[in-house]
């Protein structure tokens, strides 16, 4: 038998191993599957190793955030008196809730956002200028 690392000095098949039991339904295994998981791992930092539980936390949250993301999209159609969730419903919670924009969805283009100096702010920038100099 091997040892645990991390754990109390229990042996991995010794019945005080401080391993919880599991959590995480089938469906959020299926969601983000591991492999899929250490693929996207390894795309950021390659080399590196997921540990069982970092991957058991990120499925159960993954599981939630898609739970609470279709829910809230099916109260939005609901709002607008449709039967239909369709991807502007989805998309209006990702950018409201989360500051998630997804590309290439939206009727709306947005508008680039550009500075427009005023001449009175010019001139104290200029003023600014002139009094670093002397």
């Amino acid at each position: 038998m091997s040892a645990r690392v991390g754990g109390s000095g229990a042996t991995s098949g010794d019945p005080r191993s401080s391993k919880p039991q599991s959590y995480v339904s089938q469906q959020a295994r299926e969601l983000l599957p591991a492999e899929k998981l250490q693929d996207l791992l390894n795309e950021v930092a390659p080399g590196e190793v997921l540990d069982p539980d970092v991957v058991e936390f990120l499925q159960e949250h993954i599981d939630e955030f898609v739970e609470t993301v279709t829910e809230f999209g099916c109260l939005m159609a609901k709002h607008r008196r449709s039967k239909v969730l369709e991807a502007r419903d989805i998309q209006f919670h990702l950018e409201s809730a989360w500051n998630i924009r997804i590309p290439g969805y939206g009727d709306d283009p947005r508008p680039v956002k550009r500075n427009v100096t005023t001449p009175v702010h010019n001139a104290r920038l200029q003023a600014i200028q002139r009094a670093q100099q002397q």
